[in-house]
């Protein structure tokens, strides 16, 4: 295979190798390599060739030993120069590949710092250490993102230990409250109301102002609208009958709100849910999702639902706090 034809198969290789496995700097800094190492190959064959012709003259007493040996010294000395002077661009070029490759580490290192900071200002503190973790050792940022990696464990630290302390005073809250039971729901350890053999459990709460129909009409509210969605569940050998529209929200004034018989029927017409207008009989061993509304002030707070019992029971006070 002749010289050019070898370089052509090289860098023929060296563009696959660059479809997505280096960066387009290092592409270039080992064409370039390749190619020099080429212009080398062929000053030396050059040399030999003229090496051998200036032996030819000799052998034929074109040139005497003295202008053969001179001549021969001053062709390798002018060769030595140029290996020289090709070492030390080689050696140059090496040296501002080398800074390239250190400047744009620490440029993905301060971008990867920066992102980690904003991660934890949005209180993402495990997804900053995924990233902190990421910038390598020797960089500018490397000091710093050791510093906040420390700083993010302990507070991811101090959240499990919140977490942890709440979910401790929570059960004993429930323990201690009348008609309340702890259970998991949605993964979450909450109170639930017990009445009458009947599980209530809080699934979800809406804060809204107005409830839009499917044909364009609206329903506003006289204060806010609570929207509970609540999983009760019978844990009798009987059917038992909920009216849902006698459960009502009690706040820390000990204001007790009704539920809205308006705003439950312009949320059954907006399509979205089905607010329970009527008594609903649910079937021993099963779940029934009942939706109830309420309007109240907008700055009523410490929400707790009242769930009524039989004749001679208890209502239930579970606290929408203990519930989510």
């Amino acid at each position: 295979m002749k010289a050019e034809e070898f370089v052509e198969e090289k860098l023929k290789q060296l563009k696959g190798a660059f479809q997505g496995f280096i960066d387009e700097a290092a592409y270039q800094a080992k064409k370039v390599e390749i190619q020099n190492q080429s212009n080398e190959t062929k000053k030396s064959a050059e040399l030999n060739e003229k090496l051998l012709k200036l032996k030819n003259a000799l052998d034929t007493g074109i040139l005497t030993q003295t202008e053969y040996e001179t001549k021969k010294a001053e062709w390798i000395a002018q060769s030595s120069h140029a290996e020289l002077d090709t070492k030390a661009r080689l050696e140059q070029q090496a040296l501002e590949r080398e800074i390239r490759e250190r400047e744009q580490k620490e440029r993905q290192a301060s971008q990867w710092l920066e992102s980690a900071i904003n991660q934890a200002t949005k209180g993402n503190f495990s997804k900053a250490l995924e990233t902190l973790r990421q910038i390598p050792n020797g960089t500018e940022a490397y000091f710093q993102a050791q510093s906040k990696i420390s700083e993010y464990e302990q507070v991811i630290k101090n959240q499990i230990l919140e977490k942890q302390r709440i979910e401790k005073e929570k059960e004993e809250l429930i323990a201690k409250s009348k008609n309340l039971v702890a259970l998991t729901h949605n993964g979450k350890r909450v109170a639930a109301a017990l009445v009458d053999k009947t599980i209530h459990i809080v699934d979800s709460v809406t804060r809204k102002i107005t409830i839009s129909g499917v044909f364009g009409e609206t329903t506003f509210a006289d204060g806010e609208f609570v929207i509970i969605n609540l999983v009760v569940r019978n844990e009798d050998k009987k059917s038992r009958n909920i009216s849902a529209s006698m459960m009502t929200l009690i706040d820390s004034e000990g204001r007790e709100f009704q539920t809205s018989s308006t705003a439950m029927t312009a949320l059954t017409m907006s399509g979205e849910q089905k607010a329970e207008l009527w008594p609903t009989q649910i079937q021993p061993g099963l779940d029934k999702d009942i939706t109830i509304v309420f309007d109240i002030p907008p700055t009523a707070q410490d929400l707790k639902l009242k769930v009524p019992s039989g004749l001679f029971g208890q209502p239930a006070i579970l606290p929408l706090s203990l519930a989510l």
